[in-house]
């Protein structure tokens, strides 16, 4: 018995050790949400794919002058609306023994209405569903619970190694940063054109007191620990339009949000004069690599400009 049982362990460990060497190769180099689960973040990015492909960390790390981790935290609009699910993973990624007293960190949060709002109907369901949230670990490299466990949703194995060779225009960072690169002009424009339809907001948006609600919560907390920017990243006019249709009085929330606490502010980068500076991959609101690259290091420059502080020297 004791031999069989010896056995048994080994194939287990042999079959479990080279499944977890295969999904560690594929994770960290094709899974675009591993890395987000690896590593303490003591300043951090919030929000959904806006944030996930404009806001890149290792842009505001250098140009805020900042030496501890910066982690691109956020997912996409269906899996990481502003919550309490979200807050409670976002607590556990931070962690306050990570917070060092005197510690400069910078908490940047992008801000739209559908991640305030609630989808009408069952056909788009939420957070409930995104197993990344159920991890009990979000800071161990390797995480071991996540390549066994592949909260990356409906994905197989294959699939989704499959897919990241399919898409070589996208690169992934290990500060969870994700960006999608268009070889050329013609490209970026054959790919504009290719999702362009009527109406982009393809659900309803229903106003949502429990969301607005934590997200009030979020930022108090996190304006415990450091400075809590919003900022609304740049869309298409007709992004916006039908936004503002939406949620009308969004900038006004926002900037009610940030009113009464110095360490809060919010910037709105959907005025004309900003956000036509930036090109799109999707021709919508997803900004192209090269443009989230340069409005990280805009978006930086503000911040250093309305904190006080002095920017740094190259």
């Amino acid at each position: 018995m004791k031999r069989f049982t010896a056995k048994l362990l080994l194939f287990l460990f042999l079959v479990g050790g080279g499944y977890g060497a295969i999904q560690y190769r594929i994770s960290a180099s094709s899974d675009v949400y591993y890395w987000k689960a690896t590593g303490t973040a003591s300043s951090i990015v919030l929000g959904g794919s806006r944030a996930k492909k404009g806001l890149v960390t290792f842009v505001l790390k250098e140009e805020l002058g900042l030496e501890e981790p910066f982690i691109n935290f956020a997912f996409n609009g269906a899996q990481s609306p502003y919550g309490y699910e979200y807050m409670s993973a976002i607590k556990r990624k931070i962690g306050r023994s990570s917070m060092k007293s005197g510690e400069r960190r910078f908490f940047v949060l992008s801000v739209c209405p559908g991640n305030i709002m609630d989808f009408g109907g069952e056909r788009y369901p939420r957070e409930k569903d995104f197993a990344f949230f159920d991890l009990w670990n979000l800071t161990m490299h390797p995480n071991l619970e996540y390549l066994f466990r592949n909260p990356r949703g409906s994905k197989a194995l294959m699939e989704e190694l499959v897919e990241g060779e399919r898409q070589n225009n996208k690169k992934i960072f290990r500060d969870g940063t994700v960006l999608s690169f268009a070889s050329n002009k013609d490209q970026l424009k054959q790919r504009q054109n290719h999702k362009r339809r009527e109406k982009l907001i393809r659900y309803e948006l229903i106003q949502s007191d429990i969301r607005e609600a934590a997200l009030s919560e979020i930022i108090s907390w996190l304006s415990e620990y450091g400075y809590v920017v919003l900022v609304r990243l740049p869309v298409s006019p007709l992004m916006l339009k039908e936004e503002n249709e939406a949620c009308p009085g969004f900038d006004k929330k926002m900037a009610a949000l940030a009113e009464g606490n110095s360490k809060t502010k919010y910037f709105n980068y959907t005025t004309p004069d900003l956000m036509n500076k930036y090109l799109f991959f999707d021709g919508n609101h997803h900004l192209e690599g090269n443009s989230a690259i340069q409005f990280s290091a805009d978006l930086s420059a503000k911040m250093l400009q309305e904190y006080g502080f002095r920017a740094i020297s190259k």
